[in-house]
Formats: structure tokens, sequence, C-alpha cells
């Protein structure tokens, strides 16, 4: 009598996932999943926490998805004029973070305009919307000063980086001019 052996079935990953995402995850689940992870990066993609800040951001102005694409388009457009794509991991964040405080303080000057414009609104609001506009310009200013210093400190690096390789090329022709002399 011939053993059929019995396939076991594969898990789903909403199963893996089950199975690994808690304090004392399946060892076996866990592996596979870091197979898949290791394949793609969708669910790291999924996961982006600077994705979910923009996300929830447009989720709290609107369910469309029509002002979501929009916003999508904008931000691409302007981490494309960051070059969002050419830069290390720590300049991304602080690009994102830039173009997040400015498209909030836009957001906000609008409603801001409209509130001012309105007979109905008091002393005591115009000061606390005035205030909050403050605090949305300096969030800005905070974000992009923080990306300069960033950018400026790896512009250093990489002209005192090439420096050390001149200094480097020099020393080995000044080398390889001394061994010729000696070879005569």
């Amino acid at each position: 009598m011939a053993r059929t052996a019995i396939k076991k079935k594969e898990p789903t990953l909403s199963q893996l996932v089950a199975l690994t995402d808690r304090e004392n995850p399946d060892r076996e689940a866990l592996d596979k999943l870091k197979s898949i992870l290791d394949e793609s990066d969708t669910l790291q993609r999924v996961n982006e926490s600077t994705k979910k800040m923009f996300d929830g951001y447009v989720a709290s102005m609107s369910k469309s998805a029509l002002v979501k694409e929009i916003f999508e388009r904008e931000v691409s457009k302007k981490r494309e004029q960051m070059d969002w794509a050419g830069s290390i991991l720590p300049v991304q964040i602080l690009i994102d973070r830039a173009i997040i405080c400015e498209i909030r303080l836009s957001h906000y000057e609008a409603f801001f305009s409209q509130k001012m414009t309105e007979n109905s609104i008091s002393i005591k609001q115009a000061d606390y919307y005035n205030r909050l506009l403050d605090s949305y310009q300096s969030r800005l200013i905070k974000a992009i000063s923080a990306l300069a210093t960033v950018r400026r400190i790896l512009a250093e690096a990489d002209f005192y980086a090439a420096k050390a390789r001149a200094k480097q090329g020099q020393a080995t022709n000044t080398a390889l001019n001394i061994y010729k002399k000696m070879q005569t």
C-alpha cells in the first residue's frame, strides 16, 4: 500500500499576520512572513509612517477620492522639486515633514482668511486663530530649518570627503614619483 503525502496548506497572509502580530509569535509563521517581506516591500510601503501621516491628513480634510488623488499629486510634485528620490532616508523624512507643514499652513491660511472676513467672530476667537496661524508658520520654519541644516552638513561632509580623496590621490602620485626615482 502506497502512502500518499498529505500536503500542508500554506497559510494566507492574513493568517501569517495574525500568528505573528503579538508578543510571542509563531516562529514558523514569522520565518514565512520574513521571507515574504524579503521578496516584496509592499507591506513595508503600506505601513510607511509618512504615508500614514499624509493619508491621515487627507482623511481629516475630506473623504473624497478626488481630493486624495489631488493631494497625492501635490505631494509627489513637491517631493520631486525637493529631490526626495535622490536623498537619503533622514533627508526624505525631513522633506516630508516640510511638505506636510507647508500644506497644513496653506490650508489653515485659507481657513483663517475666511474666519477673519466673518462679522460674527469675537476678538478672543480672532486671537486664538492668529496664535494657531503663528504655530503653523513656526512649525514650517522649523521643518525647513532642520532640512537646510541636514543638507548643509551633508554637503560639507561630501566636500571634505572629496578633499580627502584628492589628497589621497596626490599622496599616491607623490609615492609613485619617489618609487620611480628610486628605480633609476
